[in-house]
């Protein structure tokens, strides 16, 4: 997804992290939040699908922004990416 590529925006940076029950950490999205109030995730490393779907429900619940918007492109989206339409926002 770009790993190590300078990222999309020149906005401030900021990090999710995703933690395993043992505390590991086990994916992240890189993200930006623009003057228009619209959260960039620029770059995301994940381990499974389930990671996938807990750092995208992190950034579509987001409370701070009106949209978002993928700039890395999944080369092989996770099957959960269409549950996210019918699930709330976990945090």
């Amino acid at each position: 997804m770009g790993a190590g590529q300078p990222p999309v925006s020149s906005a401030p940076r900021y990090v999710a992290v995703h933690r395993d029950a043992d505390g590991a950490p086990d994916g992240y999205a890189s993200y930006s939040i623009g003057e228009s109030e619209t959260l960039t995730v620029d770059e995301t490393i994940v381990t499974d699908d389930a990671v996938f779907t807990a750092l995208a429900r992190f950034a579509l619940g987001h409370d701070l922004v009106t949209s978002g918007r993928v700039q890395a492109r999944l080369a092989d989206p996770p099957a959960a990416l269409g549950s996210l339409r019918t699930s709330a926002p976990a945090r």
